[in-house]
């Protein structure tokens, strides 16, 4: 790897420090390495390996950025570009959380404590509505679009501390956070635009706003644009006037919203932004003809310069002709775009809903056309702006085989939370989408297993993170059923739109399953269904095409893999998905709890309390004051922690008996504890 691009504004010659994660598959020994050049023997455990360059000048100024590359299980090293996503992205299974709503206290606190329950789910993503100051309380309605601070969470939340503690602990469990944020607009009772009302044209933030009506015959934003009462800002017909257009054309402002989205990046643990109404600047840039230029580009540079493990998702059409160009393999700025077509004409608006398989797919289908291989549509069944499915379908056993389809086609499934347990049948409109979430729903017995299987088969079988999908008996319309070919672990689904038992024949050959040596004559195929844990033998023609039938009941489902042996999923225990409170889970007090056992001849156990994420140091020292050993030097999610100290120095040499100071450090505060050893 190189850093012959890192420059010095003033000509200066620059030093350079290179660093690996601790936490790649492989150590390469590169630590502290200074040359421009890093240079390491290729590493043979597959996996991706991430490394810190920093560059400084004779004046101490400094800047880092972020680098990974993949080493793939055949050795195949793949460098990451500005378009590459990590692995994570790719087995993404999104969780939307309206913090609000998710449990009774409605706090990030209390959603801290539900995480287990996420985690035993199998989502490792989740998609976090806005959190941020509003202008007025944070509920249903406005749902924390309404932002008058980039920079603090709502109080009716928390504290960012809390949102810390919330994305060190999800980070601890394998999930990762996204977070919805308002790039289109802010409110009009941010101090910028209160600004803009008292001083007008000579406001220092005029131009952080729209404030005329784009007049350009090649606009086509999805909602019409309106003036505000007070005559200075613009809005789009649909929204509140409350909330304004931001003005991405003025680099002051771009600048701005950056260093805000990069706060949340490398302050607090964010790992990626879901940019709501993202197609309003995209298509108000340049004058109305619309471009990447001014938002998606600049935001996804200044991001992946120092995070590329980030997902960048966006509210805005990924599917249909003009589409790719949101995306980073179209040159655009983000990862995911919003399957539209799918969601309303596939499986809502008396499609599948009525057992029309061919129109669904097609939608699924889209001619097979993806705009790159880094390109993932973000396909989901609910969400927080539209009707719960629940509501919609005759019974929540209709849902199920929609849900199966979103989490076996290609794209990026999302799941609303409450969505799992069947919530929303019966309930009015509003109070489905934004209210609290009934985790007892009564039709939790009927789907919750189901959703939890489908996300831990998708979390383990490459074969549903590719864009690769064959139709099978493209005639049957009340069937759905395809194959997602990859070698030697080829998934084959059916499910089964209509409400009356459907017997299906189901034939594999070359075209749709793919094997090491390719399909051959007579071969031994094993057939695993996943949901039921039950596995056939069955063998090829001359050709190596075989056929099997499976029998759906009404609305039901059936998830093969076709292997040469058996493969299965294993499913945790659910937690009870009734919320904790707010004092649940988590340490309230700073504690350094007395060592164990004390005096103690060769070992002792040192346990501590963290109440929330801090920076920590633990350490050992004699009674002179020198210190002999660090046990700890990094940030901790908030928790209860143990550690073993074997009575060595930094050296690996024994200490002699003697009375040793440990001294715990978290923020500002100090505990201090006694303890001896007797040899």
């Amino acid at each position: 790897m190189r850093a012959s691009r890192s420059t010095d504004p003033d000509g200066q010659a620059l030093t350079f420090n290179w660093q690996e994660d601790a936490t790649n598959p492989q150590a390469l020994g590169v630590n502290g390495v200074a040359d421009s050049v890093l240079t390491a023997a290729k590493p043979q455990a597959p996996g991706e390996y991430y490394f810190t360059l920093t560059a400084r000048d004779p004046n101490g100024n400094l800047d880092r950025t972020r680098q990974f590359f993949t080493v793939t299980p055949t050795g195949q090293v793949i460098p990451a570009t500005l378009k590459s996503n990590p692995a994570w992205v790719k087995q993404a299974r999104a969780y939307e959380i309206f913090v609000e709503a998710f449990t009774p206290p409605g706090t990030l606190k209390a959603a801290t404590a539900k995480l287990n329950y996420i985690k035993a789910m199998g989502f490792n993503v989740i998609w976090l509505m806005p959190i941020f100051d509003n202008n007025f309380r944070i509920d249903g309605g406005g749902a924390g679009y309404d932002v008058v601070d980039f920079y603090n969470v709502a109080p009716e939340f928390g504290t960012n501390a809390d949102f810390r503690d919330f994305t060190d602990r999800a980070h601890q469990l394998g999930i990762r956070v996204v977070l919805d944020v308002t790039p289109n607009h802010t409110s009009q009772a941010h101090p910028f635009a209160a600004d803009v009302r008292q001083y007008r044209e000579n406001s220092r933030y005029w131009n952080f706003y729209q404030h005329d009506l784009v007049s350009n015959g090649n606009y086509r934003p999805n909602l019409p644009e309106r003036r505000s009462n007070n005559g200075l800002f613009i809005y789009y017909d649909g929204f509140s006037e409350e909330i304004i257009n931001y003005n991405w054309a003025d680099l002051d402002a771009r600048l701005y919203m950056i260093e805000a989205y990069k706060f949340w990046i490398n302050e607090m643990g964010a790992d990626g932004f879901r940019f709501d109404v993202y197609w309003g600047p995209a298509r108000r840039a340049n004058n109305g003809n619309g471009g990447e230029n001014e938002m998606g580009i600049p935001v996804r540079e200044a991001l992946k310069h120092t995070r590329p493990d980030i997902w960048l998702l966006a509210e805005d059409s990924g599917v249909g002709s003009g589409t790719e160009r949101i995306y980073a393999d179209g040159g655009g700025g983000v990862d995911s775009g919003y399957d539209w077509p799918l969601y309303f004409d596939g499986f809502r608006a008396g499609t599948a809903l009525t057992g029309n398989a061919t129109n669904m797919h097609n939608k699924i289908f889209n001619n097979n056309f993806y705009p790159g291989p880094n390109s993932y549509y973000f396909r989901f069944l609910e969400n927080h702006d539209e009707t719960r499915l629940a509501r919609l379908a005759s019974s929540v056993q209709q849902t199920i085989p929609l849900a199966a389809t979103l989490f076996t086609i290609p794209g990026i499934p999302l799941v609303y939370a409450g969505q799992e347990v069947g919530f929303g049948n019966g309930i009015e409109d509003f109070a489905g989408k934004r209210g609290k979430v009934n985790f007892e729903d009564p039709d939790k017995a009927i789907v919750q297993k189901l959703y939890q299987k489908l996300a831990y088969l998708r979390e383990k079988f490459p074969a549903f993170w590719t864009q690769r999908l064959v139709r099978l008996n493209p005639a049957e319309n009340s069937a759905y059923t395809f194959s997602r070919p990859y070698v030697n672990e080829n998934a084959v689904v059916a499910v089964n739109l209509a409400n009356a038992v459907r017997n299906v024949t189901l034939t594999l050959n070359a075209a749709t399953i793919e094997f090491i040596g390719g399909v051959k004559p007579n071969m031994r195929y094993v057939l695993s269904e996943l949901l039921t844990g039950t596995t056939t033998v069955v063998f090829g023609d001359a050709s190596g095409t075989f056929s099997f039938g499976t029998s759906l009941p009404a609305y039901g489902v059936a998830i093969y893999m076709v292997a040469t042996e058996p493969k299965s999923i294993s499913v945790p225990d659910i937690p009870t998905a009734v919320a904790e409170s707010d004092n649940a889970a988590l340490p309230q007090i700073f504690t350094l709890h007395q060592n164990f056992p004390n005096p103690f001849n060769p070992e002792t156990t040192i346990r501590f309390d963290l109440p929330r994420s801090s920076e920590v140091k633990l350490r050992v020292f004699n009674l002179l004051g020198a210190e002999v050993l660090t046990l700890l030097n990094e940030r901790m999610p908030a928790g209860t922690y143990s550690f073993k100290w074997d009575g060595k120095n930094a050296s690996q040499q024994q200490v002699v008996s003697g009375i040793y100071l440990l001294r715990l450090e978290a923020g500002n505060e100090v505990l201090v504890r006694k303890m001896v050893v007797v040899r």
